[in-house]
């Protein structure tokens, strides 16, 4: 079962606590966003996208490709700040 509140507050965690960490010169890490949401629901609803969701730059064609794509775009932020030869699945 998903949870999209759950899924965009964590999201918008990411995207406002990375920038403010501290980065290492030698971070590096692989994140790889793992999509076990069901069909019609969290990163597979395929919603219509509120037109103002694509302001920011955001060009999912469905609401569930649009969070995939934030999701995405926060862990690669993290993969520079985070130090690790572990593989990181979320």
């Amino acid at each position: 079962m998903a949870y999209p509140k759950v899924q965009a507050a964590f999201a918008a965690a990411l995207l406002i606590a990375v920038p403010l960490a501290p980065r290492a010169a030698d971070a590096a890490a692989t994140i790889t966003v793992v999509n076990l949401d069901g069909a019609l629901e969290g990163f597979n609803d395929p919603s219509a996208p509120d037109p103002a969701s694509t302001a920011g730059g955001n060009a999912g064609a469905t609401l569930g490709a649009q969070r995939l794509i934030a999701f995405q775009r926060a862990a690669d932020i993290w993969e520079r700040f985070v130090d690790s030869s572990v593989p990181i699945r979320v």
